[in-house]
């Protein structure tokens, strides 16, 4: 009896010693997972910059465009809901300083 309660003893503590370890090893790979997950938001952010200013040069030449003719009914900018091209009036409204 008591030889099979120190063996009971050895293998609990072995299965002990073996869930901390596999704890260990989550906790590093969570942490290199959040690691990751930041420089793919950074990435993510650095790519999008030149279409922004892309974006912004557009809506600066709409709106010079516009300050020159705002009768227009096309400014070059479209409307993202509804998919039509924005009129002078809407871009001077939008985006005039």
């Amino acid at each position: 009896m008591i030889v099979s309660i120190k063996k009971l003893d050895r293998t609990t503590s072995l299965y002990s010693k073996i869930i901390i370890g596999l704890t260990i090893v989550l906790g590093f790979l969570a942490v290199i997972q959040i690691q990751l997950a930041f420089q793919q938001t950074n990435y993510a952010e650095v790519q999008s910059r030149s279409e922004r200013i892309l974006q912004a040069r557009a809506i600066q030449n709409a709106v010079e465009l516009c300050k020159q003719s705002p009768e227009l009914k096309e400014s070059g900018l479209y409307n993202p809901s509804s998919g039509n091209s924005a009129p002078c009036s809407e871009v001077l409204r939008d985006y005039n300083d």
